[in-house]
């Protein structure tokens, strides 16, 4: 049987997506996504920490041309 991290980790990962993630928010349906899974870390902090992590990835890997601008602003990509 898996064992669920502490607590704490389970804060510290999702703090630190959330803080990588900070610019992806402006994008509407990720920020949508983003609150359900806010909404299921009062519950479920493990399973929300996962959905994270999968938004994210997905998020990199179907907009990483878009992302990339967000992250590191459109003046460095000329």
């Amino acid at each position: 049987m898996l064992q669920s991290p502490p607590t704490n980790e389970v804060h510290a990962y999702v703090d630190y997506w959330s803080l990588r993630a900070h610019n992806i928010l402006a994008v509407p349906q990720i920020r949508q996504q983003t609150a359900i899974i806010a909404r299921q870390l009062l519950t479920d902090k493990h399973l929300a920490a996962h959905q994270v992590e999968a938004l994210l990835a997905q998020s990199f890997h179907r907009k990483s041309g878009t992302i990339h601008e967000q992250l590191h602003g459109r003046s460095q990509m000329k």
